[in-house]
C-alpha cells in the first residue's frame, strides 16, 4: 500500500488532534473496565473488593456485591482489561522507577490510582485507533477509492463518534470496538479463513457483550452466496470465547446464564423490543444523543454504501443495521455522558468507506466538508461547556448556553483549559 502526500497529511492531522486532546486518565464507564483490569492484573482475581473505592471516585455502583456467591463484580465486560493487560503489566514494572510518578496523591485522590497505571488503558485505545486508521487506508485503496481515501479517513475520524472515544474518553471501549472490528473486515475483504473472523468476533464480544450480532451479517451473507461452510466455520472461531464468557458468569454469578448487567440489575425498567428507531437517531434529549443531529455524517455513510456497487455493501449495512436495532431495544437511552450516539463509533471502517462512495461524485465534496466541520464545532462546544451543563448536555441545552446564554466569547479559553498538556500541568 503505497500512501499519497495527501494521505499522510491526512494522518498527521488526526495525530496531532489526538494529541492535543490526549486525556490519559480514567473517566465514566472507564472505571468499570479498570476494575476488572486492576483485579485480575494485579490482584489476580475477578473478586473486586479490593476496587471497591472506585465508587467513590467514579461516583456510581462501578463496583457491587454479588450476595449468591458472595464476590464483589462489576456490570462491565471484562474484555477491554484483557487487551490492557500487557500495557498494564509494564506499568506496573515501571513503578519502580521515581520518573514515572507524576502527582500520585492527587490521582489516587481524584481517580484512584495513579497516572502511569491508567495510561496503559488510553495506549492501549490508542493502538486499535492506529489500526483502524492503517486498515482503513488500506482497503480503501484495495477497493478503488484511492483518491479518496485521504478525505474519507477524515471525515470518518471527525464527523462520528471517534472524534471524542479516540483523544477525551479513550478509557471507554468504543475505540478498542472500532479497531477490532476494523481487522475482522480487513479479514473479510482479504478472503482470510472465516474462522479467524469469528476469533476476532469472539474477542470483540469479551468486549462489549452484544458485539456477538456482529457475525450476523457475516453468516447471512455467506448463506446468500450458498457458503454455508464459512458461516459454521466463523462460528467455531468465535465459540472459544463465548465458552469463556460463559465460565466467567459461572464462577461470578453462581450460573453461566446470569450475565454482570443482569446480576448488577442495570438493565431493569430499560430494556424492550428494539422498535425504538427514531429515538437512536433522532432524539434531542442527552440520552440518547441522537445520531443525526450531532454526527449526519454517519447518516448519510450508510445512504453511500445502499449506492456501492459492490455487493459485500451487504455485511457493511447489515452492520449498522444490527447495531441500530442493539441501540434501539432500550427505551431509557444506555448512552449517558456521550458525544453523539457513542457506540456508532465502532463503524468506523463501515463509515469511511460509505463517505468515499458519496466523493466519488464531487458534488457531494462540499456538503460532507461542511457536515465534517458541524461535527467539530459541536465537539468543542459540547467539550468546552461540561463543567457548566447541568447533567448530560442535550443539543438545545449545548445551544443554550452557548449562543442563549452569551458565553460564546468564552469558548477559546474555556477549549484550551480541556487540551490534554494544559491539563496535566494544571491537574484539573
Amino acid at each position: 500500500m503505497k500512501l499519497l502526500k495527501k494521505d499522510w497529511l491526512a494522518i498527521l492531522a488526526i495525530g496531532l488532534f489526538v494529541l492535543l486532546f490526549f486525556k490519559p486518565v480514567i473517566a465514566g464507564d472507564g472505571f468499570g473496565y479498570y476494575t476488572l483490569l486492576e483485579g485480575m492484573g494485579r490482584d489476580g482475581t475477578i473478586n473486586l473488593q479490593n476496587q471497591l473505592h472506585y465508587n467513590q471516585a467514579s461516583g456510581g455502583e462501578t463496583v457491587f456485591y454479588y450476595e449468591k456467591t458472595g464476590i464483589y463484580s462489576t456490570q462491565y465486560a471484562p474484555g477491554f482489561g484483557l487487551l490492557a493487560m500487557p500495557l498494564y503489566k509494564i506499568t506496573l514494572w515501571l513503578d519502580d522507577f521515581s520518573l514515572f510518578h507524576i502527582q500520585d496523591s492527587f490521582f489516587l485522590a481524584e481517580r484512584g490510582d495513579i497516572l502511569i497505571h491508567m495510561l496503559s488503558v488510553a495506549l492501549t485505545s490508542l493502538v486499535f485507533v492506529a489500526v483502524a486508521i492503517a486498515i482503513a487506508f488500506y482497503l480503501l485503496k484495495k477497493l478503488g477509492f484511492e483518491k479518496q481515501a485521504w478525505l474519507a479517513v477524515l471525515l470518518g475520524f471527525f464527523g462520528s463518534p471517534l472524534i471524542r472515544y479516540a483523544t477525551y474518553d479513550l478509557s471507554y471501549t468504543h475505540a478498542v470496538e472500532a479497531g477490532l472490528l476494523a481487522i475482522a473486515l480487513f479479514l473479510f475483504f482479504e478472503k482470510k479463513p472465516a474462522w479467524l473472523i469469528g476469533f476476532v468476533l469472539g474477542i470483540m464480544t469479551l468486549v462489549r457483550y452484544s458485539s456477538a450480532l456482529f457475525a450476523v451479517p457475516f453468516i447471512l451473507y455467506w448463506l446468500w452466496k450458498n457458503n454455508r461452510a464459512d458461516s459454521i466455520k466463523l462460528v467455531a472461531g468465535a465459540l472459544p470465547f463465548g465458552l469463556l464468557l460463559l465460565a466467567y458468569f459461572a464462577v461470578a454469578y453462581g450460573s453461566p446464564f446470569i450475565s454482570s448487567y443482569q446480576a448488577s440489575g442495570s438493565l431493569e425498567n430499560n430494556f424492550s423490543l428494539p422498535i425504538h428507531f427514531l429515538n437512536v437517531l433522532f432524539s434531542l434529549s442527552a440520552d440518547p444523543a441522537g445520531l443525526f443531529w450531532w454526527t449526519p455524517l454517519v447518516v448519510l455513510s450508510f445512504v453511500g454504501l445502499l449506492k456501492w456497487s459492490d455487493e459485500r455493501k451487504w455485511v457493511l449495512t447489515g452492520l449498522f443495521v444490527v447495531l441500530l436495532i442493539v441501540t434501539s431495544m432500550s427505551y431509557k437511552g444506555t448512552t449517558g455522558f456521550s458525544f453523539s450516539h457513542r457506540y456508532f463509533a465502532a463503524l468506523f471502517v463501515p463509515i469511511i468507506i460509505g463517505l468515499a462512495v458519496l466523493l466519488k461524485n464531487a458534488k457531494w465534496r462540499k456538503p460532507l466538508i461542511a457536515l465534517g466541520c458541524y461535527t467539530v464545532l459541536l465537539f468543542f462546544l459540547h467539550l468546552a461547556g461540561v463543567d457548566f451543563y447541568n447533567g448530560f448536555p442535550s443539543l438545545p441545552e449545548v445551544y443554550r448556553f452557548w449562543i442563549v446564554e452569551g458565553n460564546l466569547p468564552r469558548l477559546p479559553e474555556l477549549l484550551f483549559n480541556k487540551l490534554g498538556i494544559v491539563r496535566l500541568v494544571l491537574l484539573k
